[in-house]
């Protein structure tokens, strides 16, 4: 239900603002954003279409109705890069406590 809930509001914000959440701050192009009212009622419409069953039909009618590009892979591309940037700061933040381990611990031996 969370995934289907963040799917709308992220096709919602890619249509109001021109871009993703991530890159929304790199990318500006903000457009006037309709009334609330009306946003609420395009995410509710989103969810409940998403809940209902759907054939495969429906569902590549609806995908290739979208604009913009069919296959849109630049969300998973950002999550794909920021895992990266993650596990590679982890390692490198592993490696440098253990090499200041491994120093104290030479500086230990050497001065007993």
């Amino acid at each position: 239900m969370l995934d289907c809930i963040n799917e709308v509001l992220m096709e919602a914000c890619e249509r109001y603002f021109g871009c993703s959440t991530w890159a929304s701050i790199v990318k500006a192009n903000i457009r006037l954003v309709p009334n609330m009212k009306n946003t609420v009622r395009e995410v509710w419409e989103g969810v409940q279409w998403h809940l209902l069953p759907r054939t495969l039909d429906q569902i590549v009618k609806k995908d290739m109705v979208r604009t913009g590009t069919w296959m849109d892979l630049r969300v998973d591309a950002q999550n794909i890069g920021i895992e990266m940037t993650e596990a590679v700061l982890q390692e490198l933040l592993e490696d440098t406590i253990l090499c200041c381990i491994d120093e104290s611990s030479e500086n230990v031996h050497v001065s007993s």
